[in-house]
């Protein structure tokens, strides 16, 4: 409980040590506190927190948004209620801020510890004077798998054709890399007895070039083990989508200085401290439901949305298709927008990349632990395209064009991006991915939307 010290209230009715951060901080998987040096009134009574003190909390529920209360009483708690926590009115608290209470948790930093030895390669005769490539890939429990290129037992003729044949990550699992392999001159090359080049095993390879996915897996480099036939790695940290344990979502957690500039901040995050981004896909009916809301359906060319109220909707009636101009205006009935495809590539960050969940998810929500990014979006890629709010690629022919839904014509209009590819698109998908091909009057199945917003902050 604040003791009723009598604060200097600077700043209406809520005041904090640290302008540049949230009144509140995440302190277990499903705990919060409100920080010391917090200042807030209800009404004419002050309260201070001269160290940080506990939130009461109810029975959480997954995927549900919290707000929290200041009350009369002294007591500071969470309720799901946005009008007035259980047990009181807004006459007697007041609500300053809230958390997403997420059905899983965010996409995290695993680390692997340097592998000296090496991972060792499994048995295969590659032919002589050819190239072979073996692609290492990890999974969450840190477990390394290598895959060989479908070609190498006949061999490649030359290095490029070996690159170009490059297998697909396993599902699930993080690229690190792959290495290429050139046998020697008139010898076959037996992977796991042969070394790699530069070692002496049996018939060692003439070249052996290393190729590590050091942009994501930080510190990662790949070289030849101290067992000769094995490939050895640095210790390094990579991100792989998520787990399925309920959490707080740290990037969640807001107060009414220090959220996202829209009406509504539930099931949004704040990402990278630049701006807010929904949690979920955008849902078919954004005026009941808000736009980002857990376990509803995902809105798409095959499931349109209603029409908001804000441009002429009844309530009932959905829009025929969900193209660009649609999306844009679904997103902005809830004074939200469209992820510009920079932005998009820095919320999905830590999702499942190069990989697609494979069947129409349907609802939003959790994807199986996977397809999560660090700041806690869901189905982040790989489930639905998203509208991207860029247009460029080609351009259309040079005329004018009625597409836009009969409300003017255009003449030499890019086209508008997609983002973070759908569930059918196997490992095109990832947090770069981005199809710049169609127009903005397309519409289809697996073509959603997720909206975003601008953060604000007030000292």
């Amino acid at each position: 409980m604040g003791s009723t010290l009598p604060p200097t209230l600077l700043f209406g009715y809520l005041s904090k040590a640290d302008p540049t951060t949230p009144a509140f901080t995440v302190t277990g998987a499903g705990t919060i506190s409100v920080k010391a040096g917090t200042e807030v009134a209800v009404g004419a009574t002050p309260f201070y927190y001269p160290a940080a003190t506990a939130v009461t909390m109810p029975s959480l529920a997954a995927g549900t948004d919290y707000a929290i209360y200041q009350c009369s009483d002294g007591s500071i708690l969470a309720d799901a209620s946005f009008t007035a926590p259980s047990g009181y009115t807004t006459a007697n608290s007041r609500q300053i801020g809230g958390f997403h209470y997420a059905p899983g948790g965010n996409a995290a930093a695993l680390s692997k510890i340097a592998v000296a030895a090496g991972t060792a390669i499994g048995a295969q005769t590659v032919t002589a004077n050819k190239w072979a490539l073996y692609l290492l890939s990890i999974n969450s429990a840190g477990a390394i798998t290598v895959t060989p290129a479908a070609g190498n037992v006949a061999g490649y003729s030359t290095e490029a054709l070996a690159i170009a044949a490059l297998p697909t990550t396993p599902a699930l699992q993080f690229l690190m890399g792959y290495i290429t392999v050139l046998t020697a001159s008139g010898l076959a090359w037996i992977a796991g007895t042969d070394a790699l080049a530069g070692g002496s095993s049996g018939n060692p390879a003439t070249t052996t070039n290393y190729y590590p996915n050091s942009g994501s897996g930080i510190g990662l480099t790949l070289a030849r083990g101290s067992v000769d036939t094995a490939i050895a790695n640095t210790a390094f940290t990579y991100v792989l989508g998520g787990n399925t344990t309920p959490a707080i979502n740290p990037y969640s957690v807001w107060d009414i200085k220090f959220r996202p500039r829209c009406v509504d901040p539930r099931g949004m995050a704040l990402v990278a401290g630049r701006f807010w981004c929904d949690i979920y896909l955008t849902n078919t009916a954004t005026d009941a439901n808000g736009s980002s809301r857990y376990g509803l359906a995902i809105c798409s060319g095959g499931v349109p949305p209603k029409i908001p109220a804000a441009f002429g909707g009844n309530g009932s009636t959905a829009y025929g298709e969900f193209n660009w101009w649609d999306a844009n205006e679904v997103v902005a009935s809830v004074g939200k927008r469209l992820l510009t495809t920079a932005e998009f590539q820095i919320a999905a960050y830590g999702t499942t990349e190069e990989s697609s969940c494979g069947s129409d998810p349907g609802t939003t929500g959790l994807q199986g632990g996977t397809y999560t990014s660090k700041w806690g979006l869901f189905q982040a890629t790989g489930c639905y395209w998203v509208w991207g709010l860029d247009l460029g690629g080609p351009y259309s022919a040079s005329s004018w064009t009625q597409s836009t839904g009969n409300r003017g014509q255009f003449f030499d209009m890019p086209n508008a991006v997609l983002l973070g590819g759908n569930f059918g698109n196997g490992p095109d998908s990832g947090s770069r991915a981005s199809n710049w091909e169609y127009a903005a009057s397309i519409s289809g199945g697996n073509i959603g939307a997720r909206g975003c917003a601008d953060h604000i902050m007030i000292a």
